[in-house]
């Protein structure tokens, strides 16, 4: 992937964490952020993965979403009622439906989509 392919991904993510009421001090001061590991996959890599390669996106995705819990605002847990299968099967249709897709965008189309039945607090 190109630099600027990758700057152009950061200022998108770093659009998108805004969405869940990010404070700025959560990126640079343009929004960005980078990305490591399997969030820059291609969704259609994830599609496409064998069981250990998609072990490995889901487990990128469950730290990506305690991140999430520590940084967001009035929340405990952005899968609300959701279990982890309910999660895999939101992303597997997200990103069958857009296999271009980075897989941290699909991972942070989930959290915003799930984060009005967001837990707000701990049990």
């Amino acid at each position: 992937m190109s630099k600027r392919s990758v700057l152009t991904f950061a200022l998108v993510a770093g659009t998108a964490m805004a969405a869940l009421s990010q404070p700025a001090a959560t990126a640079d001061e343009g929004g960005s952020f980078l990305v490591h590991g399997a969030g820059m996959a291609s969704c259609q890599m994830y599609v496409e993965a064998t069981a250990e390669q998609r072990l490995h996106a889901e487990t990128w995705w469950a730290g990506y979403t305690t991140a999430m819990n520590r940084v967001t605002d009035d929340n405990y847990d952005l899968l609300g009622e959701r279990d982890f299968a309910d999660a895999n099967a939101w992303l597997e249709a997200w990103c069958g439906d857009n296999p271009e897709a980075f897989y941290v965008h699909a991972v942070h189309q989930m959290l915003e989509s799930f984060y009005p039945d967001r837990t707000r607090r701990a049990p």
